[in-house]
C-alpha cells in the first residue's frame, strides 16, 4: 500500500494483530465499494460463487478502490452482500438526501468464515442515519478473547 492511502494504518493493525488474534473489522467506512470484488475471491480463476458480493448500492468511489485494494493486501473480504449470510446486501447508510448507500462493512479472512455463526444488518434507529452490524461469532475458547481500542 502507499503510505498516504487513508487505510495504511489499518492495513499495518491488522498485519500486526493477525500474528496473536483473529481480527474482525466492523465499522463505517465512509467508502462505497459497489460490485468491486476482492481478488482474494478470484484467485486461480476459481470464483466461490458464495463469495461473490450482490451489493444494492452500485456505486464505487476512489476510498472504495482503496478500501478493496487493502483488503487484499490483507486477504480479507467483505462479509456484506455474499450468500453465506442471509439479508446483509441492505443498505447501511440512509442518508435522505443521497437515497442510500453501503458505508458500514464487516471484513474477515475468506479462509476463516466458519468462526461466524450469524451476520446481520440491524434497522435503522432514531438516532443515526447508519444502521448496526450484528456479528454472532463461534468461540471455541472465550477465555481468549481480547480486546482492542
Amino acid at each position: 500500500m502507499e503510505c498516504d492511502d487513508p487505510f495504511t494504518d489499518l492495513c499495518l493493525d491488522i498485519l500486526v494483530f493477525e500474528k496473536h488474534v483473529k481480527v474482525f473489522i466492523l465499522g463505517d467506512f465512509n467508502a462505497r465499494v459497489g460490485k468491486y470484488q476482492n481478488t482474494e475471491i478470484l484467485e486461480e480463476n476459481i470464483v466461490n460463487p458464495f463469495l461473490l458480493r450482490e451489493s444494492k448500492d452500485c456505486i464505487v468511489t476512489d476510498y472504495g478502490r482503496i478500501l478493496i485494494h487493502m483488503l487484499d493486501w490483507t486477504t480479507m473480504i467483505v462479509l456484506n452482500d455474499i450468500n453465506v449470510f442471509f439479508l446483509t446486501n441492505l443498505l447501511t447508510c440512509l442518508p435522505v438526501s443521497s437515497g442510500g448507500s453501503e458505508l458500514d462493512y464487516v471484513f474477515r479472512k475468506a479462509c476463516d468464515l466458519s468462526m461466524v455463526n450469524a451476520f446481520k444488518i440491524g434497522p435503522l434507529s432514531p438516532y443515526s442515519d447508519h444502521k448496526p452490524l450484528y456479528l454472532n461469532l463461534i468461540l471455541l475458547h472465550p477465555h481468549q478473547l481480547m480486546w482492542y481500542r
